[in-house]
């Protein structure tokens, strides 16, 4: 981003997910080797649970981007359960 990038920023904001008391600032991580776990974290529970974030991306993990493709793809799973109900 070159030497003067500090002198181009002009605000920033953040959130407040660092005060959450049920994340307490967390983020995933995997242990050496157990990564394939979040293809695990990802996969329904049943036809209508199923976990979506950061954590459960096994290429973006950490990452907005993860968290998001993440959601659309338990949100897909969902209606599509929804739709094959009687």
């Amino acid at each position: 981003f070159g030497n003067d990038l500090l002198r181009r920023i002009r605000g920033a904001l953040v959130t407040g997910w660092d005060a959450d008391c049920w994340a307490g600032g967390s983020y995933s991580s995997a242990r050496p080797g157990a990564a394939r776990q979040r293809e695990v974290l990802a996969s329904p529970v049943s036809p209508r649970l199923v976990f979506a974030g950061e954590a459960c991306h096994a290429h973006h993990y950490g990452t907005i981007y993860g968290a998001w493709q993440s959601g659309v793809s338990a949100a897909r799973h969902l209606i599509d359960s929804l739709r094959r109900s009687p």
